[in-house]
């Protein structure tokens, strides 16, 4: 695993190769069973603006609700915090950056979003009702994804899509993703996002 600070301001924490090859295997494989789940919509809670969805071709569904509070059975649930367990001092700097960052871990409560992005997918600016907010991003192939960067609009910051990262961000920073092209018929952009509450 990779850790980089991209930003002072406001902390915002990128890990590359969050999960080794044993979880991705795991994680893939379950996501697999998450795309044909019936509780799969269109109608995911996204963000809204003058009553219009800001997402576009996007589909989901919350992690709790597909496994019925029995976060035990989920193969994302097991690493998806894996970071607090070691705590590299990477991560100690991330939370050292600012009383911001700190708070981090006084965060109580927490749901996860799993989410498919179509061709031609995107999500409009806004920002999250939580305290922070992490995404990680799967896909079957990155190089035929093009698009589905994360952009932190009052940053003038872009980050990258790329397989197998993650990021962590105050949430009231406000962000997009770009649109998303495949450029194949069988691969698609995943996201995992993770809301964490204070209470």
């Amino acid at each position: 695993m990779t850790i980089h600070i991209k930003s002072v301001d406001f902390p915002i924490l990128v890990m590359d190769n969050f999960l080794t090859d044993e979880e991705l295997k795991n994680v893939f494989n379950e996501l697999y069973e998450l795309k044909i789940n019936p509780l799969i919509s269109s109608n995911t809670d996204a963000a809204k603006k003058d009553h219009k969805f800001l997402t576009k071709n996007k589909s989901g569904a919350w992690l709790d609700r597909i496994f019925q509070g029995k976060r035990e059975k989920c193969e994302y649930f097991k690493v998806y915090k894996k970071y607090l367990g070691y705590r590299s001092r990477e991560f100690d700097d991330f939370l050292n950056v600012s009383d911001l960052s700190a708070s981090f871990l006084d965060t109580k409560i927490d749901s996860t979003l799993f989410g498919i992005y179509a061709n031609e997918s995107s999500y409009e600016s806004h920002n999250d009702v939580c305290h922070f907010t992490q995404i990680f991003w799967l896909t079957e192939d990155e190089d035929y994804v093009d698009g589905g960067n994360l952009v932190f609009t009052n940053l003038d910051l872009e980050i990258k899509f790329k397989n197998n990262r993650l990021i962590l961000f105050p949430a009231f920073c406000k962000h997009e993703v770009t649109n998303t092209k495949l450029m194949k018929s069988n691969v698609y952009r995943y996201s995992y996002t993770t809301f964490f509450h204070l209470y």
